[in-house]
């Protein structure tokens, strides 16, 4: 529904902006009580971003949903960074567990997957409330009640089955949440995989490049459709094993992470291609070795709402399908710049909001998991 021209800049500008915002003295009780001080915090602020752009590409697909009915986009370029930003999820997720599993002679497997639990499933069911709450107001409950006990009680599974059936009959309900939790049963899928990953830590190198080999070569002759989300693995796993045989000063992982990022913009290579894992694996080696645009993934705002990004991930659909519908007139007869500044506010309101779940909900879980020893 966008012009083109303008979505780059827009985007971008709107996540610099955002991140200067929340960086401001204002929102520093955020730096307060830090639970995990080994983090990288240019992986942190690397991750507002790609939440960013996961955000950005759903509020394209809201508003064509309102406009026309339709949940899509008209944007090549707004479908290219949704999945570019799912994809290095991925590839971090495996970047931190394949490091976790490896260091451990003997991992504690239990309290693993208890933090896990206590990590991803407040939130997830918190946001999957509030979507419910969002979809029986726009339903008409109660005058018109066709809900079900069992339909509410399988948004609440945290993702790991993502089965979510239409609630009050209101159809494609999914989009109350903008349909993010599919990406939560991959990542269970992965945690669930980890003691078979921990036979071959021995031999991490070997292993990742056959797995990346199966995923590029292999894979793709029996699916055409979700073999990129395992090559995400897959680079998160070498880019580990590469950050720890080589060393390279953070000046030239900034020159690797920027020609990686040009080339993914110049290049636009297919999601489901083999071109694209390469790039993914220079980013993730690149963001290991420190690098961090010269700073900009560094921001106080950025790291700040990195530590969000899950929030931000997950609450995108409760500020932005609500938003939408109440701003549905304006959304009809705005210009483009009067459409991508209210978008803006929006995200800014999230990032707001998802500060607030993060230190009321998630900080608070995070930390009971921790102090729960089985």
């Amino acid at each position: 529904m966008l012009d083109k021209g303008l979505l780059y800049i827009w985007a971008l500008s709107s996540i610099v902006l955002c991140g200067l915002i929340f960086g401001s003295k204002i929102f520093s009780f955020m730096d307060d009580g830090k639970f995990d001080i080994g983090r990288y915090s240019n992986m942190d602020g690397l991750r507002y971003v790609l939440a960013s752009l996961v955000v950005f590409h759903h509020a394209d697909y809201y508003l064509n949903y309102i406009i026309d009915g339709k949940w899509t986009t008209n944007s090549t370029f707004i479908l290219y960074i949704g999945k570019i930003g799912v994809s290095l999820f991925f590839s971090i997720t495996a970047f931190l567990f394949w490091g976790k599993i490896k260091k451990d002679e003997n991992v504690d497997w239990i309290n693993l997957y208890k933090d896990r639990l206590f990590r991803i499933a407040p939130l997830a069911i918190v946001s999957s409330l509030l979507a419910i709450i969002v979809i029986l107001s726009i339903s008409g409950f109660p005058s018109n009640n066709s809900l079900t006990f069992g339909s509410i009680v399988k948004w609440l599974d945290a993702g790991i089955f993502n089965e979510k059936p239409d609630i009050n009959g209101f159809k494609r309900s999914t989009v109350a949440i903008a349909g993010v939790t599919w990406t939560l049963r991959w990542e269970w899928g992965f945690y669930f995989c980890l003691p078979i990953l921990f036979f071959f830590k021995r031999k991490g190198m070997e292993f990742a490049i056959a797995f990346m080999f199966v995923c590029l070569y292999f894979m793709p002759a029996f699916t055409n459709a979700s073999y990129w989300i395992f090559s995400g693995f897959a680079c998160g796993i070498l880019a580990k094993e590469l950050s720890e045989r080589i060393s390279i000063t953070i000046k030239t992982a900034n020159y690797l992470l920027i020609g990686a990022l040009l080339a993914l913009c110049i290049l636009k290579p297919d999601i489901n291609s083999v071109k694209l894992p390469p790039l993914t694996l220079l980013i993730m080696f690149a963001i290991s070795k420190g690098a961090d645009l010269f700073g900009l993934l560094r921001l106080k705002g950025f790291v700040r709402l990195g530590e969000c990004s899950y929030s931000i991930y997950l609450m995108q659909g409760i500020i932005l399908f609500p938003s939408f519908i109440a701003l549905k007139t304006n959304l009809h007869k705005g210009n483009d710049f009067q459409t991508m500044l209210i978008i803006t506010v929006l995200f800014c309101c999230l990032s707001l909001l998802s500060m607030m779940t993060f230190l009321f909900v998630e900080k608070p879980f995070i930390r009971m998991g921790k102090n729960i020893k089985l």
